[in-house]
């Protein structure tokens, strides 16, 4: 790979909240595996077990993150490359270790009451993680006033683009559109599925987090051709 210019390495304001969101995607990934492995003691749910081949590479970043979850700087993880080809490269790093702890914990769990015990661990985890993400990000503006005053920490958040469809000055309505599931054409459905239904539980948890008064109802959109999730969101306050 051809080295970018200097400053293509240097982060902006737009890199670094992108930055910002891929550790919050990370920080799931660890709520995950500290449920787990206080659930299942005899089990290894160490992280570095579901990297890939293809990204061992990239197991430095996960040594640097376990220290009290202290991040490193964006400029500090930039090598010869750009700002923009390091964070996709970071993009697919979390993704693929999402799919692959939710691979093992489907093959692991033979048992369907037991499957679904544990699945149910991780949407309260996922549901925790995203009301925690709220109040450390947007804690001074909190609890937000209007529904429609969620838009921009939902917009600027870390689960894939939202799309106003309609705002009033009680309510809300959003498309989801949820990041391109990695490596789709060998991601078996169910856990496909089951990775959408914990980033929803996050989304559910970060939006109590913005304000305990918003009611919240999701509408599921079929999968479209590019694996994208999308989904409809409506928040509406109770008190209107």
């Amino acid at each position: 790979m051809l080295q970018s210019a200097w400053h293509e390495r240097i982060p902006v304001l737009e890199e670094e909240r992108r930055y910002e969101n891929l550790l919050s995607l990370h920080y799931l990934t660890c709520a995950w595996t500290d449920l787990l492995s206080a659930a299942e003691p005899k089990e290894d749910y160490r992280l570095e077990r579901f990297v890939p081949p293809e990204l061992t590479q990239d197991l430095w970043l996960l040594e640097k993150l376990r220290f009290d979850r202290l991040p490193p700087d964006l400029e500090r993880i930039v090598d010869e490359t750009s700002v923009s080809e390091t964070l996709d490269h970071l993009e697919k790093f979390f993704w693929t270790i999402q799919l692959a702890l939710l691979n093992n914990v489907g093959r692991s769990t033979e048992d369907p009451t037991q499957s679904q015990l544990i699945f149910g661990r991780l949407e309260t985890a996922s549901f925790a993680e995203g009301r925690k993400r709220a109040k450390d990000r947007w804690g001074e503006l909190l609890p937000l006033k209007k529904a429609s005053l969620a838009w921009i920490p939902l917009k600027h958040g870390p689960f894939g683009e939202w799309i106003l469809l309609r705002s009033s000055s009680h309510d809300l309505e959003l498309l989801w559109k949820g990041a391109p599931l990695v490596r789709a054409e060998v991601t078996p459905f169910m856990q496909a599925n089951r990775l959408q239904m914990l980033h929803q539980e996050w989304v559910r948890g970060f939006i109590y987090g913005l304000n305990p008064e918003l009611k919240v109802d999701f509408r599921i959109d079929p999968v479209d051709p590019s694996r994208s999730v999308r989904s409809t969101i409506r928040l509406t306050e109770t008190s209107a």
